[in-house]
């Protein structure tokens, strides 16, 4: 019982303070939507989308910087996505109002391998280029047909 009121007493004594632990993050968003022309099959739903810059000294070495990698899930197109950076991170990203490219890596047939069959963008509508100051673009996808080397898939 002693020790009862002693908790109490010391809970009484304990000032609640109303200011947060810590600040909420401001984030910025960045939103892709994909979509084809032509109907497709999706047998595969789970697929990578990279944001990244490509660096090139303009002779020929350039170097590509992934600025941003996520998974997402899609059984039918057309598919609306984002990606989320803090405030800190947008403003070193738009600062300089640099173009970054998107890369999509989706065994979309579903037979291991990104290969012909495999949904990619089409670069032939539109280059995968983007601002993000934009803060949203539509990619176009088709189907990838020959000439293209197989790679082993997930």
């Amino acid at each position: 019982m002693r020790l009862l009121l002693i908790f109490l007493i010391a809970l009484s004594s304990i000032q609640c303070s109303k200011e947060p632990l810590y600040e909420p993050v401001e984030k910025q968003y960045f939103d892709f939507e994909l979509q084809t022309s032509h109907y497709y099959q999706i047998r595969r739903g789970t697929f990578q989308v990279r944001l990244i810059e490509i660096i090139s000294d303009g002779v020929s070495k350039s170097s590509v910087i992934q600025i941003a990698n996520d998974s997402f899930f899609a059984n039918k197109l057309p598919f609306k996505g984002s990606f989320s950076f803090t405030q800190a991170v947008w403003d070193s990203l738009t600062k300089n109002n640099k173009s970054y490219f998107i890369d999509i890596k989706w065994d979309s047939d579903g037979n291991g391998s990104y290969c012909n069959g495999d949904l990619i963008v089409d670069s032939q509508l539109e280059f995968p280029q983007l601002k993000l100051s934009e803060k949203k673009k539509r990619f176009y996808l088709k189907e990838r047909t020959h000439g293209v080397l197989c790679h082993p898939g997930l």
